[in-house]
């Protein structure tokens, strides 16, 4: 986990409006792997989850929420337009935290 997890509630705090890069390395597996990297955004240390399998049901339970046209309240999309770089854009439309299980 690039989030350290001894405490009950760990993370960064992230500025807004700011770029803020996470220290560490995510080594890509040969293809055919099934790893994944689990990114989930909360508002605050209290909705920090300590697992890969406690960040999936945070975000199972945010895309479960309402939303006024019934479609999924976290939506994403991928951009591999620039050679060698992929990006990857999640947001929740109810303004909630958001998150996101990337398949390497």
């Amino acid at each position: 986990m690039l989030t350290p997890s001894q405490a009950r509630y760990s993370g960064y705090a992230v500025s807004p409006r700011r770029e803020h890069i996470i220290g560490g390395e995510i080594r890509i597996p040969p293809a055919g792997s099934t790893a994944t990297v689990v990114i989930l955004m909360a508002r605050s240390q209290s909705e920090i989850v300590s697992s890969a399998s406690g960040a999936r049901e945070k975000m199972r339970i945010l895309a479960a929420q309402p939303t006024p046209d019934g479609s999924s309240a976290i939506v994403h999309e991928t951009v591999t337009t620039t050679p060698g770089e992929t990006g990857t854009y999640v947001v929740n439309r109810r303004g909630n935290p958001t998150g996101i299980d990337i398949s390497l």
